[in-house]
């Protein structure tokens, strides 16, 4: 079966289409393929994107050949045909959008497919990597994107927090992965830092997911919003509980690098859902 529902749309959201078998279960649960298939629920997720400056075509994909191809990002149109041969014909490629194609539903957590989690597994498929390329990003934005907020986030520990942490640099790399006590204290940074509702809920599944819960919050209000910096930080272990000690006039001046961080990373997610304009990502 295969589904269009353009008529519903205007863009951002230009289509959505629904290729395979939406009758049962195969690369999609029950549930989400209730909650994909409602006019209701899909003019919600069309509202929802209706802040986004770039336009979506989105492919929903229900068969056993999606089911075996997940999480890969960034493809050509020769790579598409490799992995899905049976889907690759139904697929176009649109020089002036953002195409998706939704293979499933994947995670360590069973979440619905609502609007938020749609968004935050459109960053999911922009965070691949290269492959043998280390830490070079398919997409260039959203490494530079994680490289801003990690230099100045571990600027702020350092210095506000004065936590005891080396300081990154371009040679050594993200060294963050090696050091789960740092891991640990951006998780509970970014969970106080963060404005939307897994960061209110302390419930950040790794500190890795803040930054694609930031390009669901950039697709749903057009811009990255922060609190201001709590005066204390926990964060266990070796670290314990951080306070910062010194002058009113300085915790101005932290929260005012925390303020420009916002603006920057909104330009630079600018900048992201831009160079994806006129590529295909599977998801």
């Amino acid at each position: 079966m295969s589904m269009k529902l353009s008529q519903l749309f205007e863009a951002p959201i230009e289509d959505i289409h629904h290729l395979g078998n939406w009758d049962k279960n195969s690369s999609f649960d029950a549930k989400d393929r209730k909650l994909l298939t409602t006019p209701k629920a899909l003019e919600k997720l069309k509202t929802k994107f209706s802040n986004t400056k770039q336009n979506f075509i989105i492919y929903l994909v229900n068969s056993p050949e999606a089911r075996k191809v997940q999480e890969i990002g960034l493809v050509s149109k020769e790579e598409l045909f490799k992995l899905m041969p049976n889907t690759a014909p139904q697929i176009e490629l649109n020089d002036n959008a953002i195409t998706i194609i939704f293979n499933g539903n994947y995670g360590s957590e069973k979440i619905p497919m609502t609007p938020w989690i749609v968004a935050h597994r459109i960053g999911h498929a922009f965070s691949r990597r290269e492959q043998g390329f280390g830490w070079n990003y398919q997409m260039k934005s959203y490494g530079n994107m994680i490289g801003e907020i990690e230099t100045t986030t571990y600027s702020i520990l350092h210095d506000f927090y004065e936590m005891p942490i080396p300081m990154p640099s371009s040679s050594r790399g993200y060294f963050v992965e090696r050091d789960s006590l740092l891991r640990n204290a951006l998780k509970n940074f970014y969970q106080e830092i963060g404005t939307f509702k897994s960061a209110r809920d302390k419930n950040l599944r790794e500190y890795f997911e803040f930054y694609n819960e930031l390009v669901a919050q950039y697709v749903m209000i057009g811009e990255v919003r922060f609190n201001p910096l709590p005066r204390t930080l926990k964060v266990g272990n070796r670290y314990g509980r951080r306070t910062y000690r010194g002058y009113s006039s300085d915790r101005t001046y932290y929260d005012r690098i925390l303020e420009t961080m916002e603006l920057s990373i909104t330009s630079t997610l600018d900048d992201l859902f831009n160079e994806a304009v006129g590529k295909i990502f599977i998801m």
